[in-house]
């Protein structure tokens, strides 16, 4: 149901939620349960001070602030904080199970195409299927523009029909945040919020900027009236292509929460990869907002 930035906010020691404790997990290919644990026991959620470079964004809207991005200015600031330095590491673990849903084939099933989407689905045995959708953006824009809006929190209803309010709770800095999403009732079905760290890289070869989204423990209340889903893997992969186009896939595993009628999760999952088709749409109707518009020596580069 979430996407592009759903994240999860949940009491309880921060860690990576999702496919660790998912029968399902391919922890060997991701990230070892030592290094799980020692995230675990050196990061509190409850210490956010700034006195390392972080910062704490507790119920701001709109897009991850400046803080949360690395400039030529800030080469020189002090390096990141061990508990930073700790979820980058469960971030670039999940960015892997991200590419290898947005390029991998086996066990991947072809939905065909849905407003020019094209629509992909893996099952598993249990747990949650991945949907996966493929659109090209042409050569109008950059990764880093096409990143910059679909980050926007505060204009995000106006491509997903889904999504209702966000905030960021928290930016660690280089493309590193954790975000709170709620999205809109479906069908008779209650509402449901995450709370995710999302982390934002570029790729210095390839140019390839992935949005990669994971749901995470952290000291965010449960909101009455919604179901706290858990996002095992979520995000976009915006790569630029050798004919000089940009192809974005968007890669989405969520496990809902509550009991939601299959046929209800299905319609969900193959609505939600056609967000890619009304964002486009907007930015061929409207262009590029002014704050993401500026030439990339100008623009924020994220690590």
């Amino acid at each position: 149901m979430g996407i592009l930035s759903p994240l999860r906010v949940s009491g309880g020691l921060p860690g990576l939620k999702g496919d660790h404790d998912h029968p399902l997990a391919d922890d060997a290919s991701e990230i070892s349960m030592d290094d799980y644990y020692s995230a675990v026991s050196q990061i509190s959620p409850q210490d956010s001070d700034s006195s390392d470079g972080e910062r704490s964004t507790e119920g701001t809207d709109g897009r991850v602030p400046s803080s949360a991005v690395t400039t030529a200015s800030s080469a020189t600031s002090p390096g990141p904080s061990p508990r930073a330095q700790q979820f980058r590491k469960l971030a670039f673990a999940k960015r892997e199970k991200l590419l290898e849903f947005a390029f991998g084939e086996e066990g991947w099933k072809d939905c065909g195409k849905l407003e020019g989407v094209q629509l992909g689905r893996k099952d598993f045995p249990s747990g949650p299927s991945a949907v996966r959708g493929r659109l090209n953006f042409g050569k109008a824009y950059t990764a880093n523009q096409v990143a910059d809006y679909v980050s926007m929190l505060d204009t995000k209803h106006e491509w997903d029909s889904m999504f209702d309010k966000g905030s960021v709770l928290h930016s660690f800095g280089e493309g590193l945040s954790v975000v709170h999403q709620v999205y809109k009732p479906q069908m008779g079905t209650a509402g449901r919020d995450f709370v995710a760290l999302e982390h934002r890289y570029e790729d210095p070869t390839t140019g390839r900027v992935t949005i990669t989204n994971a749901s995470i423990d952290w000291s965010k209340p449960a909101v009455p009236g919604l179901v706290r889903g858990d996002i095992l893997v979520a995000g976009l992969v915006l790569q630029p292509l050798a004919d000089g186009t940009l192809e974005a896939t968007y890669i989405n595993r969520v496990d809902v929460k509550g009991n939601v009628p299959h046929f209800v999760v299905r319609m969900v999952q193959t609505k939600q990869p056609t967000t890619l088709k009304q964002a486009k749409n907007i930015l061929d109707k409207r262009g590029l907002p002014h704050s993401v518009s500026a030439p990339a020596s100008h623009r924020l580069r994220v690590a």
